[in-house]
């Protein structure tokens, strides 16, 4: 369950998203974008939804270090915006830092990153980038062969909902073990027998 964190209220920019993560109370349940929009007047989007599945779902991996370090390759405004809004702390504390990057920046940039987010306005440069990361790095996508690709997480749309899948595979590759509460409520989650 999500705990309330006071202080991120206090942060420019910050209340909307705050406000976003308490009404998911993520004890991991898909989201939908039409019943966030019910359950409040507010109107969340689409990246708000991912931007605020991704901070949740970093929380239920096991991490080498404790701070961590959120990089996105997005060009679309409204990523750059939602995942500025992400919390400069993890639910347990530990520093939480969001970096932007360009997929023809140096691949230097991107070995220090944590959680590597490639929007689909990238789409052309998702291999390319995923055979450029290191091991304890997690990868979220969202397009239709973000996993087929090597990537660890793609967001799908289904009946209005956003929904995840989830590459197993690709989490042993990377030597990172993601919590079976994420397995289980992933829309389809892919095995070593999916890519054979």
């Amino acid at each position: 369950m999500f705990r309330f964190y006071p202080h991120l209220l206090f942060h420019k920019g910050k209340a909307s998203f705050v406000m976003l993560l308490l009404l998911m109370n993520i004890s991991f349940y898909s989201v939908s974008v039409g019943a966030l929009a019910n359950d409040q007047s507010n109107d969340y989007s689409e990246p708000e939804i991912k931007a605020a599945l991704t901070y949740n779902i970093l929380h239920f991996v096991d991490w080498p270090s404790k701070d961590l370090l959120v990089c996105v390759y997005s060009n679309n405004q409204a990523y750059i915006n939602s995942f500025k809004a992400i919390p400069e702390f993890t639910k347990s504390g530990d520093s939480l830092t969001v970096q932007f990057l360009k997929p023809e920046q140096p691949g230097l940039h991107q070995q220090s990153c944590d959680v590597v987010f490639i929007g689909d306005d990238i789409n052309e440069k998702t291999t390319e980038l995923l055979q450029s990361l290191n091991q304890h790095q997690l990868t979220i996508g969202e397009t239709n062969q973000f996993i087929q690709q090597g990537g660890m997480i793609n967001f799908v749309r289904k009946d209005f909902k956003i929904k995840f899948e989830v590459n197993v595979p690709a989490f042993d590759k990377a030597d990172l073990k993601i919590s079976s509460q994420v397995l289980r409520i992933a829309e389809r989650v892919y095995n070593s027998k999916d890519h054979e």
